[in-house]
Protein backbone atom coordinates (compact mmCIF):
# COMPACT_ATOMS: atom_id res chain seq x y z
CA UNK A 1 0.00 0.00 0.00
CA UNK A 2 1.18 3.54 -1.17
CA UNK A 3 1.05 5.06 2.80
CA UNK A 4 3.58 2.54 4.21
CA UNK A 5 5.94 3.56 1.75
CA UNK A 6 5.52 6.93 2.16
CA UNK A 7 5.45 6.18 5.99
CA UNK A 8 2.10 7.58 6.74
CA UNK A 9 -0.81 6.29 8.44
CA UNK A 10 -3.45 4.66 6.36
CA UNK A 11 -6.36 6.75 8.08
CA UNK A 12 -4.11 9.99 7.16
CA UNK A 13 -3.88 8.96 3.54
CA UNK A 14 -8.04 7.85 3.83
CA UNK A 15 -8.64 11.40 5.44
CA UNK A 16 -7.00 13.18 2.58
CA UNK A 17 -9.08 11.06 -0.15
CA UNK A 18 -12.02 11.97 1.63
CA UNK A 19 -11.12 15.71 1.90
CA UNK A 20 -10.37 15.73 -1.98
CA UNK A 21 -13.86 13.62 -2.29
CA UNK A 22 -16.10 16.08 -0.68
CA UNK A 23 -14.47 19.31 -2.19
CA UNK A 24 -15.02 17.81 -5.58
CA UNK A 25 -11.50 17.62 -6.51
CA UNK A 26 -12.01 13.49 -7.47
CA UNK A 27 -15.19 12.06 -8.04
CA UNK A 28 -14.57 8.58 -6.16
CA UNK A 29 -11.73 6.80 -4.03
CA UNK A 30 -8.64 6.29 -6.51
CA UNK A 31 -7.57 2.46 -6.62
CA UNK A 32 -3.99 2.93 -6.96
CA UNK A 33 -1.40 0.27 -7.73
CA UNK A 34 2.15 2.39 -7.71
CA UNK A 35 5.69 1.10 -7.10
CA UNK A 36 7.69 3.45 -5.61
CA UNK A 37 11.83 2.26 -6.01
CA UNK A 38 14.39 4.94 -4.49
CA UNK A 39 17.67 4.63 -5.90
CA UNK A 40 19.12 7.21 -3.84
CA UNK A 41 22.11 8.76 -5.63
CA UNK A 42 22.65 7.06 -9.24
CA UNK A 43 24.06 8.11 -12.66
CA UNK A 44 21.93 10.41 -15.09
CA UNK A 45 22.43 7.98 -17.94
CA UNK A 46 21.54 4.90 -15.41
CA UNK A 47 18.76 6.48 -14.43
CA UNK A 48 17.70 7.66 -18.32
CA UNK A 49 18.03 3.83 -19.21
CA UNK A 50 16.12 2.74 -16.18
CA UNK A 51 13.10 4.87 -17.03
CA UNK A 52 13.22 3.80 -20.82
CA UNK A 53 12.89 -0.01 -19.42
CA UNK A 54 10.55 0.73 -17.12
CA UNK A 55 8.32 2.39 -19.94
CA UNK A 56 8.50 -0.77 -22.10
CA UNK A 57 7.33 -2.62 -19.31
CA UNK A 58 4.34 -0.57 -18.33
CA UNK A 59 3.31 -0.18 -21.81
CA UNK A 60 3.44 -4.01 -22.47
CA UNK A 61 1.32 -4.35 -18.84
CA UNK A 62 3.98 -6.44 -17.66
CA UNK A 63 4.23 -3.71 -14.13
CA UNK A 64 2.03 -1.17 -12.57
CA UNK A 65 2.61 2.72 -12.41
CA UNK A 66 6.42 3.00 -11.00
CA UNK A 67 7.89 6.39 -8.94
CA UNK A 68 11.23 6.48 -9.25
CA UNK A 69 12.80 8.44 -6.06
CA UNK A 70 16.71 9.27 -6.83
CA UNK A 71 19.12 11.97 -7.37
CA UNK A 72 21.93 12.69 -10.34
CA UNK A 73 24.75 14.46 -10.66
CA UNK A 74 24.53 17.73 -12.18
CA UNK A 75 24.40 17.20 -15.76
CA UNK A 76 23.36 19.39 -19.24
CA UNK A 77 20.55 18.76 -21.39
CA UNK A 78 20.05 19.72 -25.22
CA UNK A 79 16.72 19.44 -26.69
CA UNK A 80 16.28 18.66 -30.18
CA UNK A 81 16.72 21.73 -30.94
CA UNK A 82 19.28 22.52 -28.81
CA UNK A 83 23.27 23.98 -29.59
CA UNK A 84 26.24 23.82 -28.09
CA UNK A 85 26.75 27.37 -29.09
CA UNK A 86 23.99 27.90 -26.34
CA UNK A 87 25.70 26.49 -23.53
CA UNK A 88 27.98 29.43 -21.54
CA UNK A 89 30.08 27.70 -20.02
CA UNK A 90 33.78 27.10 -21.12
CA UNK A 91 34.73 23.79 -22.95
CA UNK A 92 37.67 23.16 -20.26
CA UNK A 93 34.93 23.52 -17.08
CA UNK A 94 32.82 21.45 -18.97
CA UNK A 95 35.41 18.66 -19.64
CA UNK A 96 36.48 19.21 -15.84
CA UNK A 97 32.92 18.32 -14.15
CA UNK A 98 33.16 15.30 -16.46
CA UNK A 99 31.32 15.81 -19.68
CA UNK A 100 28.01 14.97 -18.20
CA UNK A 101 26.35 16.25 -21.15
CA UNK A 102 23.38 14.35 -22.97
CA UNK A 103 21.30 14.98 -25.89
CA UNK A 104 17.44 14.64 -25.71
Amino acid sequence: MIARELKMSESTVKRALGDLLKAGYIKKEPTINLNIVNFGIIPYSIALEIQYKLLEKRQNGEIDNTLLLLEHPPVLTLGTRGEYKNIYLPSDEFKKAGNRGFRS
